[in-house]
């Protein structure tokens, strides 16, 4: 599959995290967002017309490998990124002119003195909301937590919306937010260490939530309303046990619909499901047979990043490696899997060239960030290169982009996954 490079001097996560959305297609441009070496935010632009893509443009300097971006746009047609830091306060920017990513004014910083993982939305009266993981000081163990603002507005206090709670330990949380419509919705994960070990990083529990009233309250997809900050015992979460070894990926909402990815790592053969609403109960159903269908008996060594087009078409562009393989795996390969008839059957094909020598991974597809969604066919950024030891390893990546117009657009049979 053609890719471009646009960059080769990439973070060893130049593309993380899937909370984040990187990619902004509007009025005949498209706006990249990515991390570089070790830890610089860069942009770079796609004139449709011309098919060119300009120079990158550097943005601000974040803490490490965690510091990638997450972008949105506003009715007026102004970017706007939030980005940088690894337990510190989250960096905001804004672009100078609208649908321009050349030149950017820096905004007063948000997210309290704690925060990691941004995902960023703006809905149809140019609200930006934004979730991340944070504390309000520098009390463990960390949670999700949710801020608004109008775009000529300040930054409402934060809110925790989920509270893994136990020990002050190491808490990893999902906190993928979307806009479907005027409603807001939430992925998230709890990865809760424990007394005996406090580094745990095993995801036991996930869940969604969602807003209907532009972040004021939050309730599960039922209707239930939700007591916050949510706990491993709130009805929104899915599935909570202390055996579970699980991380969940952004939700989407397409044709009366709500679907999400989750990679489980309890048994020999790490592998992602699907997930759908439809209004009554949670269907779950595995890729593994679709992706094994292309590259033969595999893993699936991450969640899957979703998006849903505005004709109602899914993509979901997932990770595969080699049996006994995990997370970041030399032998990674990334796969993309459509469905045109609301996650019923799925197409799958192989997006990343043969290559099991350097792991391609950590995918970043085109997602909705605004009320408005506009996406014909969505685009894909992913990261060629290695993973590196720590939070700052000295290692060049590549920045591969990918415009998917022509795997969309390709015949052949879809496979059934749902009952």
């Amino acid at each position: 599959m053609q890719y471009t490079v646009l960059s080769k001097t990439g973070s060893t996560r130049g593309t993380a995290y899937g909370m984040s959305n990187k990619i902004v297609a509007h009025a005949g441009k498209t706006h990249v967002v990515w991390l570089d070496q070790i830890h610089k935010t860069y942009l770079a632009t796609y004139d449709h017309k011309a098919k060119t893509w300009g120079n990158a443009v550097f943005v601000g300097d974040g803490d490490d490998n965690h510091a990638g971006a997450a972008m949105t746009m506003d009715s007026k047609g102004y970017l706007y990124l939030a980005f940088g830091p690894h337990h510190n306060p989250m960096q905001h920017a804004v672009s100078a002119n609208p649908n321009d990513a050349s030149e950017w004014r820096v905004l007063a910083p948000f997210g309290g003195v704690n925060a990691t993982y941004p995902s960023l939305v703006c809905d149809a009266g140019d609200v930006l909301h934004a979730c991340y993981r944070g504390a309000y000081e520098r009390e463990r163990p960390w949670g999700v937590f949710y801020q608004r603002r109008a775009v000529d507005g300040d930054w409402t206090v934060p809110v925790k919306l989920v509270d893994p709670q136990g020990p002050p330990a190491y808490v990893h949380v999902e906190n993928g937010i979307h806009i479907a419509g005027e409603v807001l919705y939430l992925s998230f994960h709890l990865s809760r260490g424990t007394v005996d070990n406090p580094a745990d990083t095993k995801g036991r529990g996930f869940g969604i939530m969602r807003s209907r009233d532009g972040g004021e309250t939050w309730e599960t997809v039922a209707g239930e309303a939700l007591e916050l900050p949510a706990t491993p015992e709130s009805p929104c979460v899915i599935e909570y046990d202390d055996g579970n070894d699980v991380r969940i990926g952004n939700v989407v909402a397409a044709r009366d619909a709500v679907f999400f990815s989750l990679n489980r790592r309890e048994a020999e053969v790490d592998e992602t499901f699907l997930y759908r609403w439809r209004g009554e109960k949670w269907e779950a159903v595995s890729f593994m047979p679709l992706a094994e269908s292309v590259f033969g008996p595999c893993a699936m060594s991450d969640r899957c990043v979703l998006s849903a087009a505005k004709d109602g078409a899914l993509y979901a562009a997932g990770v595969v490696c080699q049996r006994g393989g995990h997370w970041a795996d030399p032998t990674n390969a990334i796969v993309l899997f459509i469905s045109r008839d609301g996650g019923d059957t799925w197409q799958a094909h192989r997006v990343s060239p043969e290559d099991q020598t350097v792991s391609d991974w950590l995918p970043s597809l085109e997602r909705c960030a605004t009320a408005d969604n506009k996406i014909e066919i969505p685009q894909l950024l992913y990261t060629h290169g290695e993973i590196g030891e720590g939070c700052s390893p000295d290692i060049d990546t590549e920045i591969r982009h990918v415009f998917l117009d022509e795997i969309a657009q390709r015949g052949g049979r879809a496979r059934s996954l749902m009952a």
